[in-house]
């Protein structure tokens, strides 16, 4: 005898009188589930939205992920398995090192390439050569390589952009050139939104330019005019996750003057206050980027100054100060410490300061070799 059950009048069934196999059942109802692993041929995007400590296994590289973060559209993911190489929205510090490429020792334009690891930034190796002498570049760097635009490549003002991967870094690419119409220049600052490199500013021998370039790390020769500083300049870059900060300059008079533009809507400038100082001002400074605040030193004198990247008009002198004058240095940086490196004429010496406390400046280590101009590379 078979009987159906029509109403919800049963309120329970004892496990032993459940035989046979059951019909298809919706878990639609079903609550504290514990997800499992979910497969994929692809690695998860900062963009794939799921939960908060959700298991994505790469059924390709057999790569495993954890979500750490799930802020929509900029997930965290950590890998949990043997592999290296977390998804993470891009972000200007290094998590493992920064590379020093090129620059002019004494008088001299040089090729060499210098790496100082985070966990051990007690001493700097040289990894090899950049495949050419280069100085004055407008640097930057997506999340796997370092890049180097227009400046001087072998003696020679160059509209070119080279670029060297951190997996092999002393085989350097070229990257077609600058094909905006704004042709070559000095001394451009330079920032990155991980997709693209762009350079403010800079210099074509005695004139001063103002012009605004954003470059493809994707596709070669693909540059793009986004417009004009407020006036010409040679400024120091620094920058949080969605703004460039162009800060002072030497155009037709000294500037102490901080603008803003955002990476998402192309180029609209913003005025964001003022140095506390005009010492610090111009290409022969240092600018340093936390994630909260930038920082800019140098200038031939000992001055550390920092800003807010939230509010305006909070620039303030720091007590602590450079350990030399790092004139033309470089600011590199991690999430938790500071770097000034190198520096006029033939300075060898990285500072390391502490974000957040500011603790007093420390000369950590030395360059393989003194030089200025060069370009640092976060990684």
């Amino acid at each position: 005898m078979t009987q159906s059950v029509s109403s919800n009048s049963i309120v329970g069934i004892a496990a032993s009188k459940l035989t046979g196999a059951l019909p298809a059942v919706s878990g639609a109802a079903l609550t504290n589930v514990v997800e499992g692993v979910y497969f994929n041929a692809s690695d998860p995007t900062i963009s794939s939205n799921k939960s908060l400590g959700f298991l994505w296994a790469n059924s390709t590289s057999g790569e495993m992920f954890m979500c750490t973060d799930a802020t929509a559209g900029a997930n965290v993911w950590t890998n949990v398995g043997s592999g290296s190489g977390n998804v993470a929205p891009y972000g200007w510090q290094g998590d493992v090192e920064f590379y020093m490429v090129g620059g002019v020792s004494g008088s001299t334009r040089v090729d060499t390439m210098d790496k100082v690891t985070f966990a051990s930034d007690s001493s700097s190796t040289d990894i090899g050569d950049f495949g050419a002498t280069t100085s004055s570049c407008s640097g930057s760097h997506s999340d796997t390589a370092g890049w180097c635009a227009s400046g001087q490549f072998d003696s020679a003002n160059s509209a070119a952009v080279k670029y060297f991967t951190f997996a092999n870094a002393t085989t350097t690419v070229d990257h077609g050139t600058l094909n905006d119409g704004n042709g070559h220049r000095r001394g451009a600052a330079g920032y990155s939104d991980g997709a693209y490199g762009y350079m403010a500013g800079g210099y074509v021998g005695v004139p001063i330019i103002g012009f605004i370039t954003r470059y493809q790390y994707a596709s070669a020769n693909q540059a793009v005019d986004l417009g004009d500083l407020t006036d010409a300049r040679k400024p120091v870059p620094c920058q949080s996750t969605d703004h460039a900060y162009v800060i002072g300059g030497e155009g037709a008079s000294p500037t102490t003057r901080i603008s803003r533009f955002n990476f998402a809507s192309s180029i609209t400038l913003a005025q964001h206050g003022d140095l506390a100082s005009a010492s610090g001002q111009g290409d022969n400074s240092a600018g340093v980027s936390s994630t909260t605040h930038g920082y800019v030193g140098g200038h031939y004198s000992t001055t550390h100054q920092k800003f807010s990247f939230a509010s305006a008009n909070t620039t303030a002198t720091l007590a602590n100060t450079t350990t030399s004058g790092h004139g033309h240095a470089q600011g590199a940086g991690s999430t938790t410490y500071g770097y000034y490196v190198g520096g006029a004429p033939s300075t060898s010496t990285v500072d390391r300061f502490q974000f957040g406390s500011d603790n007093d400046m420390t000369a950590i280590t030395s360059l393989t070799q003194g030089r200025y101009g060069g370009t640092a590379h976060n990684n």
